[in-house]
């Protein structure tokens, strides 16, 4: 749910520079600069966090980041990531 919304967020802002483009307020190569930073650089590192960490970390890191709300979580969970939350190496 957390990568998704994170990547949904990051599409937007593509889309609005997109429709920018169609109405001829946005250059080209930007957005080509854009596209390629955002498949090389946020995707990665996106995917990285979510699905290449351990999923406590990620869902921790979610909440921590204002991605996902502790309320979304099943409860039987919360003991899981209570100490990453706490931690200040997050």
């Amino acid at each position: 749910m957390a990568h998704e919304r994170e990547l949904r967020n990051q599409f937007s802002a593509l889309r609005s520079q997109f429709a920018s483009l169609e109405q001829g307020g946005a250059d080209i190569w930007r957005l080509k600069k854009e596209i390629e930073t955002f498949t090389y650089t946020t995707m990665k590192a996106l995917d990285t966090t979510y699905l290449s960490a351990d999923p406590v970390f990620a869902v921790a890191y979610a909440i921590k980041q204002g991605v996902l709300q502790a309320g979304e979580v099943p409860a039987e969970y919360h003991a899981h990531f209570a100490d990453l939350l706490n931690s200040k190496k997050m």
